[in-house]
């Protein structure tokens, strides 16, 4: 791959903008080889602003550590996100634990309501019989 290296400056940036940083020369800017290049850059080049292939290309090793960084970068943010969803689960247990244990509570005063209603139908069905009997000595049919 070939590459034209542009000293960094206003004006270079108002044609290209920052494609990559050089890191081993500080204040360059790369754009590719096949980038067209407007009337008006050539009075930097003629100002010697523009590197042209000769004089400089990107290396290859300058690429891979620029996506190595970028790949450091990433997992960096994976190990971030893990941990925060780590720690959201360990949330939501506690709060399923905590609906659990209401849930549990509600259905022991639950059990606790059957177990009256249960004693009241009892009483309930002992009266119908007291009643009836009630009606049979006084005479009363339905």
């Amino acid at each position: 791959m070939t590459a034209t290296l542009i000293r960094n400056s206003p004006m270079a940036s108002q044609f290209f903008g920052a494609v990559a940083v050089s890191a081993k020369h500080p204040g360059v800017v790369w754009r590719p080889a096949n980038a067209l290049v407007p009337l008006s850059m050539r009075r930097i080049a003629r100002s010697g602003v523009v590197m042209t292939n000769e004089d400089e290309t990107m290396s290859r090793t300058e690429i891979l550590d620029g996506f190595t960084a970028v790949m450091n970068a990433i997992e960096r943010i994976d190990v971030r996100i893990t941990q925060e969803i780590g720690g959201l689960r360990m949330e939501m247990r506690a709060g399923f634990a905590q609906v659990d244990r209401r849930l549990a509570r509600l259905d022991d005063r639950v059990s606790v309501l059957e177990d009256r209603m249960g004693g009241l139908e009892d009483r309930v069905g002992g009266l119908e019989r007291d009643m009836s009997r009630v009606k049979t000595h006084l005479g009363i049919v339905d």
